[in-house]
């Protein structure tokens, strides 16, 4: 595979990778009205995390040992603990500030199980203190796995029709999951189960590194990459509009089926197509506005949650008014201005450190 294309496919998911994030920002800062597009931009998180760790590791050394996938998974995530803890600890103070209570016992619970990202195996602390952070915690289980996804893909060689198979039946396991927690284990928060824990989400990471080993060794063999994908890339848009739609309109008590089963299809369908980046929209996202938003993308989605509640808490004290639409529009330029801002500045702070040798 030339130079150029690889170029092509790491710009045009990129630019993917930044929407999805604006997205999920704009869900945070607007609430409901976005929901959909809140939720559809971790889809494509999951699913494209997956799609490039095999385009990326195929051909690096990476042992499928308890010991050597632990040290992989906190290689890959160690640059972000920092700002983990940081954000913890912005997050706690705002529980200081605005709760007139506060369980010290709660809190140390808190912090002891989010400091090392375990806090996603828990249905009553998965969102504790910066709830975002769920995030980091399910992707490092995945990074853990992912050795292990690995040697398994290449101790098999799946052709394109066996690839397809386990693609399916990973999908229907999910929807089976999803159904028998929803209809008979009521008691349990199915949110936490097909939005936030780690085992669930594998199966998005695992169809992701599935599709990514298809488009890297068996794309001259699928129509979908031999095609002209400008067409494709049009076609892909609606269907993905469709999804939301669908599920912004579903029925409160059947969510749980939008987290995932509803837009993952999408979501591949989304990625497999602009991962060859020659279409007509994916050159035009491929801006330099949407690369730089996608080259800080992991720091902007550590910190904007706990930028906009303090946009909102302060706006709320200045103002005295809630969900008015001018208010809605201040709070997100302020938050967004403000996450860049924080961003420059741990990007400072940051970059002087690894001169010292922190």
């Amino acid at each position: 595979m030339g130079e150029c294309k690889e170029n092509k496919m790491i710009l045009s998911l990129q630019a993917i990778r930044a929407i999805a994030c604006l997205m999920i920002f704009m869900y945070h800062g607007v609430g409901s009205r976005f929901n959909c597009g809140g939720v559809w931009g971790v889809s494509v998180f999951f699913v494209m995390s997956g799609f490039v760790m095999v385009y990326s590791y195929w051909k690096r050394p990476v042992e499928p040992t308890i010991k050597s996938a632990t040290t992989f998974a906190i290689r890959k995530i160690k640059k972000l603990f920092p700002l983990h803890v940081i954000m913890l600890i912005v997050g706690l103070i705002r529980e200081i500030l605005i709760q007139h209570e506060i369980s010290v016992q709660s809190e140390i619970i808190k912090l002891g199980i989010t400091i090392p990202l375990l806090q996603t195996w828990s249905s009553e602390w998965y969102q504790a203190l910066n709830s975002v952070d769920w995030y980091l915690s399910v992707t490092l289980f995945l990074y853990f796995i992912f050795p292990f996804i690995l040697n398994a893909i290449k101790k098999r060689t799946p052709n394109k029709k066996e690839t397809f198979l386990y693609i399916l039946c990973i999908y229907t396991t999910q929807i089976i999951i999803g159904a028998v927690f929803h209809f008979f284990i009521p008691n349990i928060d199915i949110k936490w189960i097909v939005y936030c824990f780690p085992l669930y989400r594998l199966g998005d990471f695992a169809i992701g590194c599935l599709v990514g080993y298809l488009f890297t060794f068996k794309r001259d063999n699928i129509s979908l990459w031999k095609k002209n994908t400008s067409k494709a890339e049009i076609l892909i848009l609606p269907f993905t509009i469709l999804s939301w739609a669908i599920y912004y309109f579903s029925d409160e008590s059947m969510k749980w089926f939008s987290y995932t089963c509803l837009f993952l299809p999408f979501s591949v369908g989304l990625i497999a197509i602009f991962a060859k980046g020659d279409g007509t929209i994916s050159r035009i996202i491929t801006n330099r506005i949407l690369l730089f938003v996608a080259s800080v993308s992991s720091y902007f989605f550590l910190i904007h949650r706990q930028v906009l509640y303090y946009v909102e808490y302060g706006i709320k004290l200045i103002f005295h008014v809630e969900n008015n639409r001018l208010i809605l529009f201040i709070t997100i330029i302020v938050g967004f201005a403000l996450t860049l801002l924080a961003i420059k500045i741990y990007q400072m702070i940051e970059k002087r450190l690894w001169k010292k040798g922190i």
